[in-house]
């Protein structure tokens, strides 16, 4: 991710700077989508095939020592 270019980052922790960060989105679709083709882009153009979804999966189950918690199993 390159921040201000294919998204904004945004500390998790900083439920106010989220609210700021997605804001100029909100106003400016035209922003929203041309940052949305840009990391696009980049995903396809730095990451073998699945290997975005497979990040945003381990992201969001957890780390592996977490993938008992899961509500489903996880070879």
């Amino acid at each position: 991710m390159r921040d201000g270019l294919t998204g904004t980052l945004v500390d998790p922790a900083d439920p106010p700077g989220l609210a700021r960060a997605i804001a100029p989105y909100l106003r400016d679709p035209e922003l929203a989508k041309a940052t949305g083709q840009a990391g696009r882009r980049f995903a396809r153009a730095h990451l073998p095939p699945g290997e975005l979804s497979l990040q945003l999966f381990r992201h969001l189950i957890g780390p592996p020592d977490r993938a008992s918690d899961a509500p489903f199993h996880i070879p």
